[in-house]
Order: C-alpha cells, then sequence, then structure tokens
C-alpha cells in the first residue's frame, strides 16, 4: 500500500478506537440521550463543512435519490436476514 493509504488507515484505526473512550467520558457527564444527541449534531456539523469542501456529485432527480435511499435504507435489512 502506498504511503497515503496507510496514513488513512491508520487515521481511521485512532478515531474509531479513541471512540470508546470519549463515550465513555461522555456518559460520565451527560444522560445517554443528551450525549447522542450532541455527538450527532458534531457528526452533522462537521459533515456539512466537509461536504462544502469536498462537492461530490449528487442526484439531481427525486426518483434517483428515491432509489438509493431506498437501497441504503433495505440493503443492510437484508443482509441481516441471511
Amino acid at each position: 500500500m502506498r504511503p497515503r493509504s496507510w496514513l488513512l488507515f491508520v487515521t481511521m484505526v485512532l478515531l474509531w478506537a479513541s471512540n470508546w473512550s470519549v463515550m465513555k467520558r461522555g456518559l460520565s457527564l451527560a444522560p445517554p440521550f443528551t450525549f447522542v444527541f450532541h455527538r450527532f449534531l458534531l457528526s452533522l456539523v462537521a459533515l456539512l463543512v466537509l461536504l462544502l469542501f469536498v462537492r461530490p456529485p449528487m442526484p439531481r432527480d427525486w426518483g434517483t435519490l428515491g432509489k438509493l435511499s431506498l437501497i441504503h435504507i433495505s440493503e443492510p435489512t437484508r443482509q441481516a436476514e441471511i
């Protein structure tokens, strides 16, 4: 693998691993629903900022967007039943 791929991999592993200690600390400071709300709010802001910088191509018609949404919702459920 290229060095950039390794850097991205190590960054992902560190972020994923730090999640447990952050959750443990956060739950000691706030009730579970409040903690989850703030976690989702922070993720929303971070992803919107990323979206502004990256500008990925997005479908413009509602039919394609609806089909993609159904696939993303139903596929994990279908795989869990197998």
